[in-house]
């Protein structure tokens, strides 16, 4: 294997934008991207051309807004997304690339707003609601369109 080499890439303004290392014509080690205001917008480590580690992107406030775990390429654990404010938003749990387990949603104060339960990417039970006091509200099934909509936008993501 070569030695990786540094690449970047710039705003028309001449502001950094990204900065990669490339060994063999393949991505290894962490790629970063960069607001115009120069704040770190993403960052995602590399190895073989893979995504593999922890993949986090930040607000432009520079405070952190998710942390998606991958290995070998593939979403591998909990993925966490974060208000602006630093409370957890969202935890969402995946095996090979796929939603399996209990996704959670909180309100801003920490309270579990809902939770749908996941097998192998599709929704399996009922979603469960929670009033802002912790209270659970009735029990709904959930929005099977809404969900595949968003299951399916988050693979462009996931890749």
């Amino acid at each position: 294997m070569q030695i990786p080499q540094l690449e970047k890439h710039y705003y028309r303004s001449g502001i950094l934008h990204r900065i990669e290392f490339y060994a063999d014509r393949k991505r290894y080690g962490v790629t970063k991207s960069y607001y115009e205001s120069g704040i770190l917008k993403w960052e995602t480590p590399y190895i073989n051309d893979e995504r593999h580690g922890i993949v986090k992107d930040h607000y432009m406030s520079g405070d952190l807004a998710s942390a998606k775990p991958f290995m070998n390429g593939k979403i591998q654990g909990t993925i966490k997304d974060f208000c602006e404010s630093g409370a957890l938003e969202c935890e969402t749990p995946c095996e090979n690339g796929q939603l399996h387990g209990i996704k959670k949603v909180y309100y801003e104060t920490g309270i579990l707003k809902w939770e749908t339960s996941y097998i192998n990417g599709k929704i399996s039970g009922i979603e469960n609601n929670y009033q802002k006091s912790g209270v659970p509200a009735p029990n709904t099934k959930a929005d099977r369109k809404h969900w595949a909509d968003n299951i399916a936008a988050s693979e462009n993501l996931w890749g």
